[in-house]
């Protein structure tokens, strides 16, 4: 923030539109029985890039001390905002803009207040909202920024680095060659082969890498691990990720057949034992009646 030296221009804007059209009525289209002091705002210019649109005073908020103006371009994007204290401002003070969001983040420029001394009598408090019609800038207050290149922003993991603007160095990492070709006006980037090391990436550690395949079986690091056969009977075969041990000289002593006949005799023997179970209990009853009635007979 700095203050204007030369006010003769500046007088001058406090008693027209400047910096709003000429033809811009400057009454707020919530409250038509007002109109904005022409000696509110008395300069402003701001540098975009690319081809700008028009931008103009969307909304002015003028509570207790302070007053907020929002300017917005013709897509109804924000450009920029400021606030000023009406106790501490100084007539034909310059106040820094800054462009706001994606399309304007790199916007810069600088708007002057005029001498505030009478907007409570002039304006009441409360919240006005401007249209384009009525509330336009020159076309002249806002200057083309023909940059080739706005800003730059380096994405890693999803994550995206702050606004970088001005000179930018690139740095060459590892296994990477980058230089300029002069003839093409070209920056090259090679990838090195590094002799004996091959193409070597850093190890970077990240919590999302999945955990390591196999390292030890029964306590044996997996380098120094052999699955060997005897040579006679067990072979060791690998197909893919599959390892087969075979034996070779054992076989089976019978087949389904007489699985299921042995099966089948199990559940035979099984029955026949819960029954010999009963003929056992059964007995031990009849017994005890023998017993009882042999000695009332004594």
């Amino acid at each position: 923030m700095a203050n204007i030296l030369n006010h003769e221009w500046l007088n001058e804007n406090s008693n027209r539109n400047y910096p709003f059209r000429e033809d811009g009525s400057l009454i707020p289209s919530n409250a038509i029985e007002v109109r904005l002091p022409n000696y509110v705002l008395v300069d402003f210019v701001i540098t975009v890039a690319g081809i700008p649109l028009d931008i103009y005073l969307d909304t002015l908020l003028f509570a207790g001390t302070f007053i907020n103006l929002v300017f917005k371009d013709s897509a109804g994007e924000t450009v920029t905002n400021i606030t000023i204290n009406t106790v501490t401002h100084i007539a034909y003070t310059a106040y820094d803009i800054v462009g706001i969001g994606e399309n304007y983040d790199d916007a810069r420029g600088k708007l002057i207040i005029g001498d505030l001394s009478q907007i409570a009598n002039d304006l009441p408090q409360g919240a006005y909202t401007f249209s384009l019609e009525n509330a336009k800038l020159e076309a002249c207050t806002i200057r083309p920024d023909i940059r080739g290149i706005r800003s730059l922003v380096v994405q890693s993991g999803g994550i995206s680095s702050d606004i970088i603007t001005g000179k930018l160095k690139l740095i060459a990492g590892t296994n990477c060659s980058i230089t300029y070709d002069a003839a093409t006006n070209a920056i090259r980037i090679d990838a090195i082969n590094i002799p004996g090391s091959g193409f070597n990436q850093p190890c970077e550690c990240d919590d999302n890498i999945l955990p390591p395949c196999i390292r030890k079986i029964n306590g044996i690091n997996i380098e120094d691990l052999q699955i060997i056969g005897d040579g006679k009977c067990v072979e060791v075969t690998t197909t893919g990720n599959i390892i087969t041990i075979s034996d070779k000289c054992s076989s089976p002593c019978c087949g389904c057949v007489e699985l299921e006949f042995l099966t089948n005799t199990l559940g035979m023997l099984e029955n026949n034992i819960g029954r010999l179970d009963g003929y056992s209990e059964l007995l031990n009853s009849k017994l005890d009646q023998f017993i009882a009635s042999a000695l009332l007979t004594i």
